[in-house]
């Protein structure tokens, strides 16, 4: 019985020392909480990484009441925490956070344990707080980094769309004039061709030619004609219906798709703007015309055989004269 009383004793006596150890050397906030007969939670102990992290003296804390140390909200969350604790008489973990400087907020991982022996009227919370702040403030960085590669990447990826899109009309846009090129005209005229297909809608084709163009470009250079064909597509693009789709089919050819146009709408259109066209004051070189040749997509057409109708039109036109609009069904 002896024997078995000192290996009692010294187990005890062991577990006391690495407490103390524990108490004295951790970096972990811990304190001791009794409550008193009349109901007051009293502030028993605080180890010295709580005191230095409150910036307390030593011992600054025993035996005060924790109503006299804290403010009323404060005071009511731990004490709540506290007497939950007890009541259900076993551990409870919680999140809590402090600013003690009046500027950052520091943050700590807590748990409370109750010690109570009813025999000894001891009724006691031990509480453990460990700051994980740093692990905080590193995710907050971490979000911070992430909301502003984020921001980077959503910029980029807008610049790279812009970047894209620009390329894209680059890649159908005649780069004297701005209007489509023949890759875009070939392009909305097999889309044209499949609607008809589909759902027979009919439209209509004009190429356009600017007449004794060549004399220009050798009588006033290829600026002056730059300037021409320039003026010869803003007059085009401003007198074109908005449906109809207008680009550049190469040198001094141009090519109106009429969308849901018959030939004889598409020849009414086409005579407006040859009017326009020879009505017009050129800068530099005065007066000038421009041949048409008018058809519409047919049964058993393809893009090649409208295209070559049109020309055929196109060469009539120039043989009877220029200056004149010629069509074929």
């Amino acid at each position: 019985m002896v024997e078995h009383d000192y290996i009692h004793d010294s187990v005890i006596t062991g577990e006391l020392l690495l407490f103390r150890t524990l108490w004295n050397d951790s970096d972990d906030n811990m304190f001791i909480v009794s409550l008193d007969n009349n109901g007051d939670f009293i502030s028993e102990s605080s180890n010295k990484s709580l005191e230095k992290t409150f910036g307390l003296r030593e011992n600054q804390l025993d035996g005060q009441k924790l109503k006299d140390l804290l403010d009323e909200e404060t005071f009511t969350t731990i004490t709540n925490r506290y007497k939950e604790c007890l009541q259900r008489n076993r551990p409870i973990s919680y999140d809590e956070s402090a600013i003690l400087d009046g500027i950052h907020e520091r943050f700590w991982s807590t748990t409370i344990l109750p010690v109570i022996d009813k025999k000894s009227n001891i009724c006691k919370i031990f509480g453990i707080s460990r700051e994980f702040t740093k692990i905080i403030t590193i995710q907050n960085e971490l979000n911070l980094l992430n909301a502003t590669l984020e921001k980077k990447v959503q910029e980029r990826t807008k610049d790279l769309k812009i970047a894209l899109h620009e390329m894209k009309e680059l890649s159908i846009t005649d780069k004297l004039t701005g209007l489509y090129n023949r890759l875009k005209l070939d392009e909305v005229l097999s889309s044209k061709i499949k609607l008809f297909e589909r759902y027979d809608e009919a439209f209509g084709l004009i190429i356009i030619d600017i007449d004794l163009f060549k004399s220009v470009n050798d009588t006033y250079g290829h600026i002056v004609g730059d300037k021409v064909l320039l003026e010869f597509s803003t007059l085009l693009k401003n007198s074109v219906r908005e449906t109809d789709v207008l680009g550049r089919w190469g040198g001094e050819e141009f090519l109106v798709i009429c969308p849901k146009s018959n030939l004889q709408g598409t020849k009414v259109l086409s005579e407006s703007l040859r009017i326009k066209i020879a009505s017009y004051e050129f800068s530099d070189i005065g007066k000038l015309t421009a041949s048409f040749g008018v058809t519409e997509f047919k049964n058993d057409d393809t893009l090649q055989s409208i295209i070559n109708r049109s020309d055929i039109a196109l060469y009539q036109a120039k043989n009877s004269g220029r200056n004149c609009v010629e069509s074929i069904a």
